[in-house]
């Protein structure tokens, strides 16, 4: 009896390491996904009324940026594949950010007639990204883009501040 006992506390223990294990890896493998960070097909709300729809048909990513009313404001003009890494980010002003390993990294700029400009994302646009569209670039493209020294912040007084630090 005691060595059933000794087996099941034992088997216990280990089940138990197993599950912290476990938790562990789950942590340090999740990305920092913030709430304005897309990763997924589905239609998802962005500033001013739009909204942001990314497809995943048989593997390829197509997205589109729509009104309030669900006018097309932007529809992709070409496609990515879901097996290779991307993201999409929207930020304060309503542009979106798009990372795709397939296509390269560009930005929708909102305008104030909610229209929609496509520029390729820079060294200069990288820094004044979205600290999520940043954060999840990978290492190669920060560091060409030297994105990891500055993080622009609005002061009271209209002055730009810069902090530098890793990201």
């Amino acid at each position: 009896m005691n060595i059933l006992r000794s087996t099941i506390r034992i088997f216990i223990c280990l089940l138990f390491i197993a599950l912290i294990c476990l938790l562990a890896i789950m942590i340090t493998n999740r990305s920092k996904q913030s709430p304005d960070m897309y990763t997924r097909a589905g239609v998802f709300d962005i500033k001013y009324g739009n909204k942001l729809q990314i497809n995943n048909i048989n593997g390829y990513i197509s997205y589109m940026i729509l009104d309030s009313e669900g006018n097309d404001l932007i529809s992709a003009s070409s496609n990515f594949t879901d097996a290779e890494r991307w993201y999409f980010v929207s930020d304060t002003n309503g542009s979106v950010w798009i990372h795709s390993s397939d296509v390269g990294d560009f930005i929708y700029k909102r305008t104030p007639e909610n229209t929609f400009d496509r520029e390729n994302i820079t060294a200069e646009l990288c820094t004044t990204s979205p600290a999520s569209f940043k954060e999840n670039l990978p290492s190669s493209l920060k560091n060409l883009w030297n994105c990891n020294i500055t993080d622009r912040k609005s002061l009271s007084n209209g002055d730009i501040q810069q902090s530098t630090h890793d990201i």
